[in-house]
């Protein structure tokens, strides 16, 4: 009974930690309008019609991967999402958030470890101070069904290969093996960044319980990871993927290179924490293969960074994978340091500051996100008295942005141009002629 009484304040505070990242995340998913890609991805590429049944999705993502890109299983997510209210989007997008956060929290804890709640607190806090584009990869909805849901595939699909390589035991029942296959193969098909730097952990894991075991993996391991691979090469397949390639010319990849070493520097608080978690625990002598786990996660995050030298450009919301499996691998490191006498007193330290640097950008991003939303909404209600009154060609304004937590940072809200995107496609939502800014 003893025991008992003192597990259940723990218990309690990790429950109530996850529940307030899920409300957190769901208000501010409310307050996020629809924004640019949005109204685009509303109308089938094939009809240029709204969408209205999912049967309507698969002649326009074949359209899709003509002319815009080979993300088809991305934008297939994304249009299905379009069809229902935006709060039903709202709360899923919250939750996948949340069930994102706790799998990194949870991905190298051992089974009979207690959960912490303050360690829940820290891995959120990780995201929120170090996402670059945190409304771009989080709130905004088709920016999130291509980026956080594709880290929530991405470590779903690496749950079963680090639960093996940790604890020798999957997890994984025959019942749900072609879930889990099938799983493996959208997760390789999702987005290049992320589906590469999965692949690559996987395959290091792969690799290294081999070498450790003597003994070949087993054959879920080979088919997930040969699915995988399978999926990433069909985004290539798709003709309209070749034309946002960089130039092949040795100073366009220098350039590019050195732009990918400017995205990592970007993180190197997250970086150098890493390094300096996995030297300690090595002196330690702390579960090796929890290290191994670690610096797994670390090449993971310089594949998807560097492979990036072959894209036109590198948007900050590009870098939210690296950040996710950087906050994983450091509170991994975290967990283990937990358990030694010597070390513990620097962990909690660390997860203090964490927590303690939490509100101050909670309070600036909130305020941005309800900024963002004012303004929108201002806009909303301009273009619909406006439609009211006759008019037909509606002129709104521009929005300010001041930090990354807003969903419509470093996206276009509105062209000079009231023919292209993204006004053309507003314009169509909102049955007018012609939408213009100010």
């Amino acid at each position: 009974m003893e025991i008992k009484k003192k597990q259940i304040p723990g218990g309690k505070w990790y429950r109530t930690v996850f529940a307030g990242i899920f409300l957190w995340m769901f208000a501010c998913n409310l307050l996020t309008p629809y924004l640019v890609d949005d109204f685009n991805y509303m109308y089938s590429f094939a009809t240029g019609e709204r969408i209205r049944s999912i049967w309507e999705i698969f002649p326009s993502m074949a359209v899709h991967a003509q002319e815009i890109n080979g993300r088809l299983v991305a934008h297939w997510f994304a249009q299905f999402t379009l069809l229902f209210p935006g709060w039903v989007f709202d709360i899923a997008n919250a939750l996948i958030f949340a069930v994102q956060v706790l799998m990194i929290e949870r991905m190298g804890r051992a089974k009979e470890e207690k959960s912490s709640g303050w360690m829940l607190l820290a891995s959120f806090a990780g995201l929120w101070l170090f996402q670059l584009g945190f409304g771009n990869i989080n709130l905004w909805q088709d920016g999130s069904v291509n980026y956080l849901w594709s880290f929530f595939f991405g470590l779903m699909y690496l749950w079963p290969f680090a639960r093996r390589f940790l604890n020798g035991d999957s997890g994984l029942h025959r019942t749900v093996m072609p879930i889990y296959l099938l799983l493996s193969l959208l997760a390789g098909a999702y987005i290049e960044g992320t589906s590469v730097a999965m692949i690559v952990i996987t395959g290091c894991l792969g690799l290294l319980q081999w070498y450790m075991e003597k003994k070949r993996p087993e054959n879920w391991q080979f088919a997930a990871l040969g699915l995988a691979v399978v999926g990433q090469i069909t985004i290539y397949l798709a003709p309209a993927q070749w034309l946002k390639k960089a130039s092949g010319s040795g100073a366009s990849l220098l350039y590019n290179i050195l732009r990918s070493f400017g995205k990592y520097w970007d993180l190197r608080a997250l970086i150098f924490l890493l390094i300096a978690l996995i030297v300690i625990a090595w002196i330690s002598n702390v579960d090796r293969k929890r290290i191994l786990f670690a610096v797994c996660l670390f090449v993971g995050t310089m594949a998807s960074n560097f492979m990036m030298a072959f894209a036109v450009s590198y948007p900050e919301r590009a870098v939210g994978n690296i950040v996710v499996l950087l906050v994983m691998a450091d509170v991994l490191l975290l967990q283990e340091l937990m358990k030694t006498e010597r070390w513990k007193s620097f962990a909690v330290c660390i997860l203090m500051i964490a927590a303690l640097a939490l509100p101050k950008h909670l309070a600036v991003g909130a305020w941005d996100i309800y900024n963002t939303y004012v303004q929108d909404k201002a806009n909303v209600e301009h273009i619909l008295e406006s439609k009211a009154a006759g008019e037909q060609v509606v002129a709104i304004r521009y929005i300010s942005i001041n930090t990354q937590y807003s969903g419509a940072s470093q996206i276009r809200y509105i062209s000079s141009d009231p023919t292209i995107w993204p006004n053309n496609s507003m314009a169509k939502y909102y049955e007018v002629d012609a939408i213009v800014s100010e």
